[in-house]
């Protein structure tokens, strides 16, 4: 009697959860969740041995966004059902919809151990292995769906997919065809097919696989798309071109008919309906990081310098984990003057791949023209480290290196860029400075020229042009280029200054030759050339007592230099205090033993 009891009071409780679950079912179609949810554990509280109530009270917590408590109720389910295939596929089911991919794998493993001639368990199997990067176990999974029904179009086109991810293009192919010739008419293996056969290289098979989806379904844009591809491919672009016009008016595609189009304008030298169809892309599919990364390129390659800014700016923020896009915002940037954002840009993307060499080239690079020669010259040499063939890396470093005064060094840099690239305009601009730092006028010219050649112009070029011809003693050439180059704007005005002196200097305009150095020395009173030179010119005015203060000054500022030890003892010769001369040529030569101007200097005043 007492069992009988026990019997009608387990049976009304599971009456009466049946009805608490269809008030909670009742609830849950009107939105009403949290209602649904108390009716639900009550469904479950009444009948807690019942595995469909846990996965009803599961599926009702997923729906919540309550994704903890449904993971303990499908598990429960399963728990409760333990020898259902079933339990364990919709666990593992829901664990995979969460990211739960690990315990999705183990619960499909489950399923498929209670299960394995069940073809859909391998299916959904071989679905959440690829996630965790186990593809040849997926393809294991897809050639048991195979094995257990040969016939299934589904289980082929998994299998393509599956080798393709493996690179096994030709079986990829292979398998798609299987489907198709099981699911005849079907556009969509046919497409897959030909793409595998792209990728194979075998362009006339391929071609003839979208031919056939596109005869199956010509008002779907992908196989025409298919065929423009592999048609440019063969060199037929008109007919490229015809099949990408059918892709376009076709639609549905987004952004990927018009990118199409827009690669089959460009080989047909038609730019402009090919930039409108880039901006089609990127309008069609506005969420599209890709078309606005092309689109972006091509304003870089048409030199509208700010709209490719804004545009790769778009595509970083689309695609904000892409090193590669950062990069390329960061130079569009860059080329649009806008250089402490590219170098921001540059760190970000390196952040994120600190292997891109041609990054570290373009922060290095923006480093220099924000004035911060160590780090730069610290991301160059990252830069040539990851990559020795970066010209333009070889080219930054030789411009930090000639500015610190390491000339020897900065030749090496970019003698190394010029043999790399040798229309490297700026290569050659920068050959030309470090040699006329190294007393090589004649060559620097020869570099300069070149520089000018390849129509590299601006204010740095023609400056240094001028200084070449002032060392030649080509003085009236010299001052025409440092008037170019203070008209154009951009160059050191204080090593103008001191330039135009030394000019002025060699046409014996004594007077503007100083006051063009007086001006160099107020802009940059820490420089020991101009103090120097100054002191040469104040000689050749008779003004030795102040030559002597120029030069005391020059030997402050650059204690290890001979030359302005020299200049004061001519400075003390020419007053007649010729013991002091002689003592301060004698110290110069023990500065610089091997100066072959102080030992002549230093010849002439033991004569006397």
């Amino acid at each position: 009697g007492a069992e009988a009891g026990q019997a009608e009071r387990q049976g009304g409780g599971r009456d009466a959860a049946g009805a608490h679950e269809r008030r909670g079912r009742e609830l849950a179609s009107h939105g009403r969740l949290e209602e649904a949810l108390a009716e639900f554990e009550e469904a479950v509280r009444l009948d807690p041995g019942s595995a469909d109530l846990q996965e009803q009270l599961g599926e009702a917590f997923g729906d919540a966004g309550r994704y903890e408590e449904a993971a303990a109720a499908y598990k429960e389910a399963a728990r409760l059902d333990p020898e259902n295939a079933g339990r364990q596929e919709e666990l593992g089911s829901f664990m995979e919809d969460v990211g739960r991919h690990e315990e999705a794998l183990a619960a499909y493993d489950e399923a498929v151990r209670l299960d394995p001639e069940c073809a859909p368990l391998h299916r959904e199997r071989g679905g959440a292995l690829p996630t965790l990067g186990r593809h040849e176990e997926a393809l294991a999974a897809y050639d048991e769906m195979v094995r257990l029904d040969s016939g299934d179009a589904d289980a082929h086109r998994m299998r393509g997919g599956a080798l393709a991810a493996l690179g096994r293009h030709d079986e990829a192919a292979a398998s798609y065809g299987r489907a198709a010739a099981a699911q005849p008419g079907d556009a969509r293996l046919e497409v897959a097919r030909g793409g595998e056969l792209e990728a194979a290289g075998r362009l006339e098979e391929a071609l003839a696989a979208y031919d056939g989806a596109a005869r199956a379904e010509p008002g779907q844009a992908a196989g025409h798309i298919g065929r423009g591809r592999v048609l440019r491919r063969l060199g037929r672009g008109k007919e490229a071109l015809e099949a990408l016009d059918k892709a376009v008016k076709a639609g549905g595609c987004g952004a990927e008919a018009y990118l199409a189009r827009g690669e089959a304008l460009l080989e047909l030298s038609r730019p402009r309906r090919a930039l409108r169809d880039f901006e089609s892309a990127a309008d069609a599919d506005p969420g599209s990081a890709e078309a606005h990364v092309r689109l972006g390129e091509e304003y870089v390659r048409l030199g509208r310098r700010r709209e490719a800014a804004e545009v790769l700016g778009r595509a970083a923020e689309l695609g904000p984990e892409d090193a590669r896009v950062r990069d390329m915002h960061a130079r569009a940037l860059y080329n649009s003057g806008r250089i402490g954002e590219a170098a921001t840009e540059y760190a970000r993307a390196l952040r994120l791949d600190s292997s891109l060499a041609q990054a570290h080239e373009g922060l290095g690079i923006a480093l220099i023209d924000l004035g911060k020669p160590k780090r730069a010259l610290k991301a160059l040499d990252e830069a040539l480290r990851l990559d020795d063939t970066l010209a333009e890396a070889h080219v930054g470093r030789g411009a930090v290196l000639l500015a610190s005064g390491r000339d020897g060094e900065a030749r090496a840099a970019f003698g190394r860029a010029l043999r790399l690239d040798d229309t490297l305009a700026e290569a050659h601009l920068g050959m030309g400075a470090a040699l006329v730092e190294a007393g090589k006028p004649e060559r620097a010219l020869m570099e300069l020229d070149r520089a000018e050649s390849l129509h590299l112009g601006g204010a740095s070029m023609h400056a240094k042009r001028g200084e070449a011809l002032v060392a030649l003693g080509r003085y009236d050439e010299a001052l025409a280029a440092l008037d170019r180059a203070e008209s154009e704007g951009g160059a050191d005005a204080a090593s103008l200054c001191l330039a135009r002196g030394m000019a002025l200097q060699g046409r014996k305009q004594f007077d503007k030759a100083l006051s063009s150095l007086d001006e160099g020395a107020r802009i940059k009173p820490d420089s020991a050339a101009i103090h120097y030179q100054r002191g040469m010119v104040l000689v050749d005015l008779g003004r030795s007592g102040e030559a002597i203060s120029a030069f005391d000054e020059a030997a402050r500022l650059q204690p290890d230099s001979g030359y302005a030890v020299c200049g004061r003892a001519l400075a003390l010769a020419d007053l007649g205090r010729i013991g002091e001369a002689c003592e301060a040529i004698e110290k110069a030569a023990r500065l610089e033993p091997n100066n072959e101007d102080i030992a002549t200097v230093l010849k002439t005043l033991k004569e006397l």
